[in-house]
């Protein structure tokens, strides 16, 4: 039962949770989900993966870390522009590539690029931003 707060200036009564009350599920999955990091996203969506019993990989396309200036280099010679962070390894020779954000995250020019050439390709690409999206995506293609 919410404890009533009486407000001494105006003398109105307003609700306030009492300790043994907790937030809503749906609040709480919202506010985790605006502010996980793209890593941990990651890490979420190869873990499920991995319990749904995919093989899944993360690419590390990040360049090479400068000391000096506290950044990757994107100029690497091993850095390809646009490809996506997992690869999954499905039935009949196909792939499914995932670009992960984290939620607000930019996508940019040279990931739609790849994203729309692995699709021309047969394979399937997509952006996820939770381990929610990635298994819609996945339903509603038959891959689970």
């Amino acid at each position: 039962m919410p404890m009533s707060h009486i407000n001494q200036s105006s003398g109105k009564s307003s609700q306030k949770r009492g300790p043994q009350e907790a937030v809503p599920a749906k609040t709480l999955r919202t506010f985790l989900f605006e502010r996980a990091s793209e890593k941990e996203i990651q890490d979420n969506i190869l873990e499920w993966l991995s319990l749904k019993g995919m093989v899944a990989f993360h690419i590390p396309n990040h360049g090479k870390y400068d000391a000096k200036t506290n950044r990757y280099n994107r100029t690497d010679a091993h850095h390809v522009p646009g490809v996506p962070d997992i690869c999954v390894i499905l039935k009949d020779g196909k792939t499914l590539w995932i670009e992960v954000k984290r939620f607000g995250g930019p996508i940019s020019r040279d990931q739609l690029k790849f994203l729309s050439h692995l699709n021309n390709m047969g394979h399937l690409a997509t952006v996820a931003h939770s381990v929610e999206e990635t298994e819609t995506f996945m339903r509603t293609r038959g891959l689970l």
